[in-house]
């Protein structure tokens, strides 16, 4: 384990890791800001546009993006990370635009779907146009992370973070915090994140050239061939992931969302302490394969660690959530302990599953992927209808329990 921790990704996963942990207490600060002002419908709205966001961004990226930081970060020259990064970056537009204006175009269905009002497609619609613009940060973003510059990689992901709850303090103190002005600042909230990143820093936040010098025929194919899979798996990961949300406003109403939203986004910043682990692991992973043997060894210690982990929350994050979320929320405790055995399962499979992706072995990923998002769609319909909000906690659990087991063999047996 020493070996590990005095290692230069230890060391990168620490300086990350703060800068998400920063993240997450902002984001922690304005969802209890959000539960605690705004009304259960309201709130209920707000949950549908934050799933729409998410399922929106990962639709219109594609899994370009995580294909790019596995390239970009094995190249071995200046001219090649140039011509990757124009490759990639046409590629991440035409998709983004194309599916942007498909999912518009299907924003009409959503209020007959999803229980809610004519309203809700204004917001779908910001949620989209929202996802447009963060994929291409988030691309910017993403050449630092490849390039091993973490200090402005966390930079990129703090800002946005804080100019939402800036934004929202603003209108708080000054005005009325409506769903309509926290729809708004989420959408602007990375746009103007990076014009603030590229007015201090110039180049180092702008787009790569579109033009430029093509990777050689051999190393394109090479690209398509991983993408495919990855862009199945990137597709299903999002719908599975994100359907949950969606399901459950059409079988339960406006108040079993709002009871799953408010324990989803109070644990939501562990999700993004999640990630300061495969941003860094993913390049280095992709260097060589000293480092994926160095992190199958002290697995089994994460894993104590991680477990230990869950007990605590088990015991402490019930009484503390259900106090932030107020008495507007009663009975919330079930819903957490549920949510703490599921973060604790993706705890578990996300560093496996950064490795699986290290190593290219994109077609098994897709292929968990598309069973669980199979199995998703098979469970959250008669659960949620069942036991609404614990139902949809329940049947997140065991679509994740499917990935953790499957990942887990896939990971430590013998290629």
């Amino acid at each position: 384990m020493k070996e590990l921790l005095r290692s230069k990704i230890a060391t990168q996963t620490t300086g990350v890791f703060s800068a998400q942990l920063l993240v997450a207490f902002l984001g922690f600060v304005i969802n209890v800001l959000f539960i605690r002002t705004l009304e259960a419908t309201d709130f209920a709205t707000f949950a549908v546009f934050a799933s729409a966001q998410m399922l929106s961004s990962g639709i219109l990226n594609l899994g370009w993006t995580e294909t790019f930081v596995r390239y970009q970060s094995a190249a071995q020259t200046d001219a090649l990370r140039t011509a990757l990064a124009s490759f990639f970056l046409k590629r991440i537009l035409v998709s983004a635009t194309l599916f942007a204006i498909l999912l518009t175009l299907l924003t009409p269905l959503a209020p007959g779907l999803l229980s809610q009002p004519r309203s809700v497609i204004a917001y779908l619609d910001a949620a989209i146009a929202g996802s447009w613009a963060a994929t291409l940060f988030h691309f910017v973003l993403a050449k630092h992370r490849a390039d091993g510059h973490f200090k402005l990689f966390s930079l990129g992901q703090i800002l946005p973070a804080a100019v939402r709850i800036a934004l929202c303090g603003v209108l708080l103190i000054g005005w009325h915090l409506s769903i309509s002005a926290i729809v708004a600042i989420y959408v602007i909230a990375p746009v103007l994140a990076w014009a603030l990143l590229f007015f201090s820093f110039g180049k180092k936040f702008a787009l790569p050239p579109l033009r430029g010098l093509q990777p050689e025929p051999a190393l394109r194919r090479s690209i398509h061939d991983s993408h495919r899979w990855w862009a199945a798996s990137s597709l299903t990961t999002q719908l599975s992931g994100n359907l949950d949300t969606q399901i459950l406003a059409w079988g339960s109403g406006s108040g079993e969302v709002a009871r799953y939203a408010v324990v989803g986004r109070l644990a939501a910043p562990v999700s993004l302490l999640l990630n300061s682990f495969s941003t860094t692991f993913l390049p280095k992973l992709s260097q060589n394969a000293k480092n994926q043997s160095r992190l199958l060894k002290h697995y089994f210690s994460f894993v104590l660690l991680s477990v230990g982990g869950v007990l605590v929350a088990w015991f402490v994050a019930p009484p503390v959530l259900s106090h932030l979320a107020g008495a507007r929320y009663l009975g919330l405790e079930n819903l957490v302990r549920a949510q703490c055995i599921n973060m604790g399962i993706v705890l578990l499979a996300n560093p496996l599953g950064v490795l699986l992706l290290a190593q290219g072995r994109t077609r098994a990923i897709a292929l968990l992927n598309g069973a669980q998002l199979l199995l998703a769609l098979t469970i959250y319909p008669p659960l949620t209808t069942s036991w609404g909000a614990l139902g949809a906690n329940l049947a997140t659990i065991a679509v994740n329990g499917l990935g953790l087991i499957v990942t887990m063999s896939l990971a430590f047996r013998k290629r």
